[in-house]
């Protein structure tokens, strides 16, 4: 196993570098606006990314609703239209997509196939 490339260190040493990168930029941002103005800073920019993350999920989420199918309809599996009179009994006919009692002398059973 290769220490440099294992996946674990190299996502440890990339956070630690993040981390030393912002405590650079806030140690020179506290001594040039002073703690309150750093901590609004600090605020707004939290608010920002909140509100910015909170579209994306809001968007993805309307897309996501948008794209599930809802229909209760059962479609006939040999060419996907939607097969009526599901609740009756009988035996399906292909010519007219419904059931019947299987005495259609022009219809499609499954028989017959």
């Amino acid at each position: 196993m290769n220490i440099l490339l294992n996946p674990f260190l190299l996502l440890t040493v990339s956070l630690i570098g993040l981390l030393v990168a912002l405590l650079r930029y806030s140690i020179k941002a506290i001594r040039r606006l002073g703690v309150n103005g750093y901590l609004f800073q600090l605020g707004r920019l939290a608010k920002a990314v909140t509100g910015s993350l909170a579209k994306i999920t809001a968007g993805l989420m309307g897309f996501l609703a948008a794209s599930a199918d809802t229909s209760d309809e059962i479609l006939d599996e040999h060419n996907d239209q939607p097969m009526r009179d599901v609740g009756l009994i009988g035996e399906y006919n292909f010519r007219t997509h419904k059931l019947d009692a299987g005495t259609d002398p022009n219809g499609w059973y499954e028989e017959d196939m």
